[in-house]
């Protein structure tokens, strides 16, 4: 459990740095370079997603509750809206018009369609800090950026939005069980 909840602690701060500490991330880009940050900032990220990986992998499932019967039928739904906000999140589309932050939207639903059918300890730290994380996250930038400005939205950005989240589905469907030594549907 310490790898993941490590990997996690990782993910937060890296994340939450950049909206707590805005001037303090511009000295520190301004004094590595542009480059040299995005490529440290990077590697902090891919390093706490390992941790996260292995962390669940390694981490013994203790039960804490019995997922719902009915959250087996949910979660794939909720899995491809998640998906369908994650790829908003990049398309000048109504999705992101109507949502500040459709990419971390996503990430709260993609947790609690998570915590639907995962009732033991490692799952509830994974997703529920994940949840958490997302929503702070949400209204830490909300705070620092003030009010959004209009968005300019097209028909044709959704289309692509719903499209690569249903491909994405299809793709993290098939490699879910590499990551996490599941299947991703257990029917």
């Amino acid at each position: 459990m310490f790898l993941l909840i490590a990997g996690l602690l990782l993910w937060s701060l890296v994340h939450l740095f950049t909206s707590v500490a805005p001037q303090q991330r511009q000295r520190l880009r301004a004094g590595l370079g542009a480059q040299v940050y995005r490529a440290f900032y990077s590697a902090l990220i891919l390093l706490s997603l390992v941790l996260i990986v292995f962390g669940w992998r390694n981490s013994p499932p203790v039960s804490l509750y019995a997922p719902p019967g009915w959250g087996y039928l949910l979660t794939p739904v909720m899995m491809l809206l998640a998906l369908v906000l994650l790829v908003a999140a990049n398309a000048p589309g109504h999705i992101r018009q109507m949502l500040r932050h459709p990419m971390l939207t996503g990430v709260v639903v993609w947790a609690l369609a998570h915590l639907l059918v995962n009732g033991e300890s490692r799952s509830l730290f994974l997703f529920g800090t994940l949840a958490v994380w997302a929503i702070l996250e949400m209204l830490l930038i909300n705070r620092r950026d003030g009010p959004r400005p209009p968005v300019a939205a097209t028909w044709s950005a959704d289309i692509v939005a719903v499209a690569g989240g249903i491909v994405l589905f299809a793709a993290l469907g098939w490699l879910h069980p590499v990551f996490t030594g599941r299947a991703a549907l257990p029917f």
